[in-house]
């Protein structure tokens, strides 16, 4: 992955000199999505707490049936405990590192915003050249994200600037006249 600083000077390259700003707010928008993500050590944190709930559990059993009821009041039983370990267990933890689809779309959304705000040609090897960029990896294979944008209006390609109609949605077929 490249640093911030390396991603803003080869975005530029690509968008022109006046795009720093555009850059830089992409980038922001780009890393707050990683923000989002569970912190890593979450998953040593629930498999500590699940350790603990089994212990609890193995020691209700032992203890004196008077003092047991006391503990229950308080919500300390055996039925608690096997609910706590089901939430924890079924609570969503970081795994490994997958490939991260949403940062590579909104790289390659960012990507064809800013070749069009800056008025660049805005055809599929350049958004998905700028795409990678912004992604931080120049070698990452993002045409399969800028196809997936062909479809959607959001902003228009560079050639079709002047004329920009929204689609029409008919549920009749077309007629062969």
């Amino acid at each position: 992955m490249m640093k911030r600083e390396e991603i803003v000077r080869q975005a530029i390259k690509e968008v022109g000199p006046a795009s720093r700003k555009d850059v830089e707010a992409a980038l922001d928008e780009i890393d707050r999505e990683r923000e989002k993500k569970p912190p890593a050590r979450l998953s040593r944190t629930l498999d500590s707490f699940e350790a603990t709930l089994k212990k609890v559990r193995v020691k209700l059993k032992t203890l004196p049936k008077n003092l047991r009821l006391v503990l229950s009041e308080y919500g300390l039983n055996e039925e608690n405990c096997a609910y706590w370990l089901v939430v924890s267990n079924n609570y969503p933890r970081p795994g490994a590192p997958k490939p991260d689809a949403w940062r590579q779309r909104l790289a390659a959304v960012w990507a064809r915003r800013l070749l069009v705000r800056h008025n660049r040609l805005a055809r599929a090897p350049q958004i998905s050249r700028l795409a990678a960029i912004l992604y931080g990896d120049k070698d990452a294979h993002l045409e399969r994200y800028e196809r997936e944008l062909r479809g959607q209006l959001e902003v228009p390609r560079h050639d079709d600037i002047d004329v920009f109609f929204s689609p029409t949605i008919s549920t009749s077929k077309p007629s062969h006249e």
